[in-house]
């Protein structure tokens, strides 16, 4: 026979996360001011589906965060809006956007119109 949840003790738990919720404080500190152990208290967040941190926990503190690696870049801005990026690690491309740049520069320059 399987052992349900019992109802008195999950609302019992369930008042209990509200009070560490509001009290803002560290979880060992809030358990032994309850008198639970801290593997009770995590046990039963669990079984209640409250295992999300505490929404006024800062982040990067227990909380894993989404990062993006971005690879180095750099831009080019020309005349009419127009943005080129390469990427820092691709010296080929990188030297292929300069030289071309260089050589529009020089055709400005010589009284020559470009696009």
């Amino acid at each position: 026979m399987s052992r349900g949840l019992d109802l008195a003790k999950a609302a019992l738990w369930r008042e209990r996360l509200a009070r560490w919720e509001a009290a803002g404080v560290k979880t060992a500190e809030f358990c032994l001011a309850e008198g639970v152990s801290r593997p009770s208290f995590y046990a039963w967040r669990r079984k209640l589906g409250l295992s999300m941190p505490r929404s006024a926990q800062p982040a990067g503190r227990g909380v894993f965060q989404q990062v993006f690696v971005a690879t180095p870049t750099v831009s080019a801005h020309l005349p009419g809006g127009v943005r080129i990026d390469v990427s820092a690690h691709d010296e080929q491309s990188l030297r292929m956007v300069v030289d071309a740049l260089v050589r529009s520069t020089r055709r400005t320059d010589s009284g020559a119109t470009t696009c």
